[in-house]
């Protein structure tokens, strides 16, 4: 479960908005869009949700593809589909992860007691008094369905807590262990491409083609009568010319034999001198400079890159990688590392970096937590979830509209909005981090959210 876009639709539910209209779905929002078992998913639990993401989406993305595009009718992943597609599936999917949750409270002894249950209240009244007609109308935002979303969420932050509890935490510094190194890499310089050796060849060798045919021109020109009257001076001539055709060939072939000489003389020469500067950087660090210095007089245009690695590192060029791992700390590889079309320079930091084995550590914990999690719920999904297509695909993208920041006046001075956040499942594998938030703690302090929170969602015409 992504939990698409959980602290902007947690955190923001006492927002004041404002929007133009939207083309939205022009269904009743009563309408089942989805059921599983006895649960029934509506299209305006859906749409609310949707619009939401969509805000903020466009909010994120749209600045990086440019102002006024509409990202969600574009193919972003390169899947052939429109990212506003990929958007509604996640929405669905979370749904129905968190329809899955709640049906298994009962599992984990998991319930909402009474100050959740005060605090989704009040911030769904909030949200319906904070905003206009349209807005509500747009984003299918009754007080019902407000509350029944931050139920939901709640539920589902509660209950992945309870089954993240039963996580192993415990790592060692040998399954964590990290190496860190330092590195810079310089790619050896093109010479004269082997494409223009190739076009030159070949109008040798079409020259030598040319020859040829004009000498079967000139003989197929030849009346009957002449070659009979001529056929030695016609057997002379094809013999000249045949042996001019075979000159032809071999000059060509000598040409192309030189010039292929030539350029792999000057590949030679070009990775010679790559390798010498890199050569250069080793012996000036094992004189007593740093690295970072030897390869800044080098290039000045370089820089080094630090690396941390472990055990299940697949990442590393292969050769980068087993240079490194026989050097001890502070230590530098004597002589270039050899890479696909340049050279490593590399030195050993620490063979036990403690900072990035801890951080590792907290890695392994997390993909843990996220398995356990993600196995829980597929070990639950065993009823079919089934969606009223008909009815989703009344739900478009045809305008935009942004999720905008403005700043507020509060009891302490003007304070910045919050920022917002997005879930860019499918066009980035990371999650962002205000995505870990729990819904409970947002829920639980709305009162603190109205003050420093004021998120305004505009709609723009195409």
């Amino acid at each position: 479960m992504s939990k698409y876009g959980k602290r902007i639709l947690a955190a923001g539910m006492c927002a004041s908005m404002a929007m133009g209209l939207l083309t939205g779905c022009s269904s009743s929002n009563d309408e089942v869009v989805a059921k599983m078992g006895d649960t029934k998913l509506t299209l305006g639990e859906a749409n609310f949700m949707l619009r939401y993401s969509q805000a903020q989406t466009q909010s994120y993305l749209g600045a990086m593809f440019g102002e006024g595009t509409n990202v969600f009718q574009q193919d972003l992943t390169g899947s052939g589909q429109a990212y506003g597609e990929t958007v509604k599936e996640s929405v669905l999917n979370d749904l129905k992860d968190m329809t899955i949750l709640e049906q298994h409270m009962s599992d984990y002894n998991v319930e909402l007691t009474d100050e959740d249950k005060a605090a989704i209240e009040e911030a769904a009244k909030q949200f319906i008094a904070d905003n206009s007609k349209d807005v509500l109308k747009e984003m299918s935002a009754t007080e019902e369905t407000v509350s029944r979303i931050l139920t939901l969420y709640t539920i589902q932050s509660k209950m992945e807590t309870a089954i993240e509890a039963d996580v192993d935490t415990e790592v060692s510094d040998e399954e964590a262990a990290q190496k860190t190194i330092q590195y810079a890499y310089f790619t050896i310089p093109e010479t004269e491409s082997e494409t223009e050796d190739a076009t030159e060849a070949t109008s040798a060798d079409e020259s030598a083609s040319e020859t040829e045919t004009g000498t079967e021109a000139v003989s197929e020109t030849e009346t009957e009568t002449e070659a009979t009257s001529k056929s030695e001076t016609v057997a002379e001539t094809e013999t000249e010319a045949t042996s001019e055709t075979e000159a032809a060939s071999e000059a060509a072939s000598e040409e192309t034999s030189e010039d292929t000489t030539e350029s792999e003389t000057e590949e030679s020469a070009e990775k010679k001198e790559t390798r010498e500067t890199v050569q250069g950087i080793i012996d000036a660090v094992q004189g007593g400079e740093t690295l970072e210095d030897a390869v800044k007089a080098a290039d000045e245009s370089k820089s080094l890159t630090s690396y941390s690695y472990g055990a299940d590192e697949e990442t590393l060029n292969e050769n980068l990688k087993n240079a490194a791992d026989a050097l001890s700390d502070g230590e530098i590889a004597s002589e270039p590392v050899e890479g696909e079309n340049g050279f490593y320079v590399v030195q050993m930091v620490s063979t036990f970096d403690r900072d990035a084995t801890d951080q590792k550590k907290e890695e392994i914990i997390k993909d843990r937590k996220k398995e356990l999690y993600d196995n829980k719920i597929a070990e639950w999904d065993t009823e079919s979830f089934d969606i009223n297509e008909k009815v989703w695909d009344k739900v478009t993208f045809e305008e935009i509209f942004t999720l905008k920041q403005e700043e507020t006046e509060s009891e302490t001075g003007t304070e910045s909005a919050s920022e917002a956040s997005t879930d860019t499942e499918g066009i980035s594998e990371a999650e962002s981090a205000s995505e870990t938030e729990g819904v409970t703690e947002a829920a639980s302090e709305t009162e603190s959210v109205a003050e420093e929170t004021e998120s305004e969602i505009q709609s723009e015409a195409e």
